[in-house]
């Protein structure tokens, strides 16, 4: 009885044993249909087929090509090349996806296609690579068909040229097929980014169409040199057809400051640039030089007091960035007390104006009551031929001429005779003179002083020399004025008196706020067309007709869109433009 037990035992322990096997689910579910099936290269006896990849719930192992609905073949990837085709002949082809299962999706779109029916001779176009990356467009032409081949390094690569049937390093570029041919691309490891230098700047000594300086500070390494062209080649410094040498070096701030002179340029024209040294090579950087053409228009910003408000001053440099202009007029005050760990932290703030493509905006600065005496000579390595921190720029030809004046020297004496003398020379062969410094002349924040210096000695020639727009700084504030010219006569207040139709008349806007302490605009004028007080700079747009300008709130930067190249003069979403009484732009109609 016992032994009978045990066995029933056994055989029941077997049986539940059977019955506990895992039940594996088949897989049925389809890959999603191919899209966007496509033709192209389409001769007597062949084309090439190509299309989106479609999708699995584990994985497409290979597509299905149907011909005239027989499949003739399949691919791994997303291409296929028929031949044996018959010349003049209509094809039509679809595509299925396949995965591992045997699960087959729909058929793609019908893409139908024509050989084509003629005697012309075919080549092969081969292309190869040296290196990491991809050229597109290799194939079977007709004779003299012009194909493009682009070259696409990979990551972490750079391509340098082109060997076999081209040369070069154009890219993309176009090679004619009048026999079987052979390109490769060539492509080098990209070097490592160099931190040895930082803090870059641009400015201008001289012609802007035609000139460059490039700052920056040298934390480490020798001999840098500046590497440049018209063409981009990334960080290949070598494949750049110009160097430029340090033309000065200068301690300051703690800072060794750098400037590479750069003479020759083209006007209007993008030139790409790296830094390389002794340690590595920089980022790739790009400027456009000023235009030259005085049909041309202009982009430029104008403003000051950036002081140590580090978050409306970071958010106006991103503006900047985004803007896009051609320059930036700086009315000094950079920093509170000039020194070296404030300007440092200037720098660093400024690299925020370069935009994410690398493209870098030049600076117009004047000095401040913060700045010390050759702060700004010394920072931005500006002319000073004149006699001291104080300079006149060009833009487009004879479109604009830039006063950048000294407000913490004496405005008459050297500083008054070289104005009225450049005034007497040129302004009369500009469509505009414009002009900036630091002091406000009439303060509209009551603390600050009236600069009855500077009203003799430069608002007075401005209005003889018909210089049209002033812009001031360092009282924390927005104003902008009716046009206006120096006069004690019957309604005239603190020297000023309202006169609309004078041509030579001028409107002065301004006094600061790029990222400065905001004051109080309480001390208006009969001839004050607005005035407010937030973080601000103005917006100019400059053309022979008329100048408009824009006073640019910069609290919402993060949120603004970005302007192309291709296109200056339209207004990027969500901008924050002041609307006052009397309108958000003012503008300035050419009275000659």
């Amino acid at each position: 009885m016992k032994l009978k037990t045990l066995l029933i035992l056994i055989m029941g322990i077997i049986i539940l044993s059977c019955n506990t096997d895992e039940t594996i689910s088949p897989d049925t579910q389809a890959p999603t249909v191919p899209t966007n099936l496509t033709v192209s290269n389409i001769i007597n006896v062949s084309l090439d087929l190509r299309w989106n990849a479609s999708t699995d719930n584990i994985e497409v192992t290979e597509y299905e090509v149907y011909q005239d609905e027989v499949n003739i073949g399949t691919s791994k990837d997303t291409t296929y090349s028929v031949s044996g085709l018959t010349a003049n002949t209509t094809y039509s082809f679809t595509v299925k996806a396949k995965d591992a299962a045997g699960n087959i999706s729909g058929a793609s779109n019908v893409v139908n296609a024509t050989t084509t029916n003629t005697n012309a001779v075919q080549y092969t176009l081969t292309t190869n690579t040296t290196g990491q990356g991809t050229v597109s467009e290799g194939g079977i032409y007709n004779s003299g068909t012009p194909v493009t081949v682009t070259a696409t390094p990979a990551s972490g690569w750079d391509f340098s040229g082109w060997s076999g049937a081209l040369s070069g390093n154009t890219n993309p570029t176009s090679i004619t097929m009048n026999s079987d041919k052979a390109v490769t691309a060539t492509f080098t490891k990209a070097p490592v980014t160099s931190t040895s230098t930082e803090k870059y700047r641009l400015t201008w000594r001289g012609n802007t169409s035609t000139t460059m300086v490039v700052g920056w500070n040298q934390v480490r390494g020798t001999n840098p040199v500046v590497h440049y062209g018209t063409t981009d080649f990334g960080s290949n410094a070598g494949s750049y057809p110009l160097s430029k040498t340090v033309d000065r070096t200068v301690s300051s701030k703690g800072m060794n400051n750098n400037y590479a002179r750069l003479t020759g340029l083209q006007a209007d024209t993008a030139y790409y640039f790296v830094i390389k040294d002794s340690e590595g090579v920089s980022k790739r950087f790009w400027f456009k030089t000023a235009p030259s053409d005085p049909n041309t228009r202009l982009s430029i910003v104008a403003g000051g007091d950036s002081r140590n408000n580090r978050t409306p001053r970071q958010n106006a440099n991103k503006l900047v960035a985004k803007i896009r202009p051609h320059a930036v007029l700086f009315g000094g005050d950079m920093t509170s007390s000039s020194s070296s760990s404030q300007w440092q932290n200037w720098f660093e703030d400024w690299q925020l104006t370069i935009g994410s493509d690398g493209r870098m905006i030049p600076v117009v600065a004047a000095r401040g009551n913060h700045e010390k005496s050759n702060d700004i000579r010394d920072l931005f390595d500006i002319p000073t031929a004149a006699g001291g921190e104080y300079y006149a720029l060009s833009f487009g030809g004879s479109l604009m001429r830039t006063y950048t004046l000294n407000t913490e020297v004496t405005p008459a004496g050297t500083q008054g005779t070289w104005l009225a003398n450049d005034l007497t020379s040129n302004s009369a062969n500009h469509t505009w003179a414009v002009a900036q410094y630091h002091r406000a002349t009439r303060p509209h924040e009551p603390g600050k002083s009236e600069q009855n210096d500077q009203y003799e000695a430069w608002s007075k020639p401005f209005y003889t020399h018909a210089v049209q727009l002033v812009m001031e700084s360092d009282s924390h504030v927005v104003k902008r004025t009716w046009p206006i010219k120096p006069s004690t006569g019957s309604g005239s207040d603190e020297g000023f008196v309202r006169v609309d139709s004078d041509p030579k008349r001028a409107i002065y806007v301004g006094e600061g706020c790029w990222g400065a302490p905001l004051r109080n605009a309480s001390d208006t004028k009969n001839w004050t067309r607005a005035a407010g007080s937030f973080n601000q700079f103005k917006w100019l747009w400059i053309d022979k007709n008329k100048i408009e300008l824009r006073t640019i709130k910069v609290d919402n930067a993060s949120s603004v869109g970005q302007l192309s190249d291709n296109n200056l003069f339209v207004l990027p979403t969500n901008i924050d433009i002041w609307n006052p009484t009397g309108g958000s732009v003012v503008t300035v109609d050419n009275p000659h």
